[in-house]
Order: structure tokens, then C-alpha cells, then sequence
């Protein structure tokens, strides 16, 4: 069974990758955990 939300409401699936990019360029922390009933995305930003 696919548990992405993109398959159940549509989208083009290149959120991820858009932060993943910004996130790079600001040299800030971000990942994705895989757990059994879902999907965790984080990050971390600096701010002042």
C-alpha cells in the first residue's frame, strides 16, 4: 500500500526537493525518518 499523500490528492512531489536545495544553500540540517504508519520531515534554522 502507498502511504504518500501526493497519490490521494494529486501534487507534483518536488516539495522535498525544493527544501532540500534551499536547505543546502543555507547550510542548515533537514532529513526524513521512515517509520511504519507514516513519514517524518524536519529541519533545523538558524535564526537571529
Amino acid at each position: 500500500m502507498d502511504k504518500a499523500r501526493t497519490r490521494a490528492y494529486g501534487g507534483s512531489g518536488v516539495g522535498l526537493s525544493i527544501v532540500k536545495a534551499i536547505m543546502e544553500l543555507m547550510h542548515q540540517d533537514y532529513g526524513v525518518c521512515n517509520y511504519d504508519n507514516g513519514v517524518e520531515f524536519w529541519f533545523e534554522l538558524e535564526t537571529k
